[in-house]
């Protein structure tokens, strides 16, 4: 292998690893309900719905009308985990019941 094409080689894989690297991160709204997806991939589908892999439970979903923000990776892993936490269960008061 020449010089040329071993720094040719190198530099195609350094590039591909670049690139790579570089993801897209979505945060998908549904105005309907006003719930939040954040997914890597977005499809677009015929009549403007989109389709995508909900991140956070491996389901594909499609939505007809959706608001979709590109997000940095920083904001797409805070999204993961606020949908990870488990909802606070309402606090029960605990005493003495008024008399009747």
């Amino acid at each position: 292998m020449t010089i040329q094409k071993l720094v040719s080689t190198i530099l195609f894989f350094a590039v591909g690893t670049t690139l790579a690297a570089c993801g897209h991160y979505y945060k998908v709204t549904d105005p309907g309900s006003g719930k939040v997806y954040y997914t890597q991939r977005i499809d677009n589908v015929q009549g403007g719905a989109v389709k995508f892999k909900n991140d956070m439970t491996h389901d594909s979903m499609t939505i007809q009308n959706s608001a979709v923000h590109e997000i940095s990776k920083t904001d797409y892993k805070a999204g993961l985990v606020s949908q990870a936490k488990p909802e606070t269960p309402p606090q029960v008061k605990t005493g003495a019941q008024p008399a009747r």
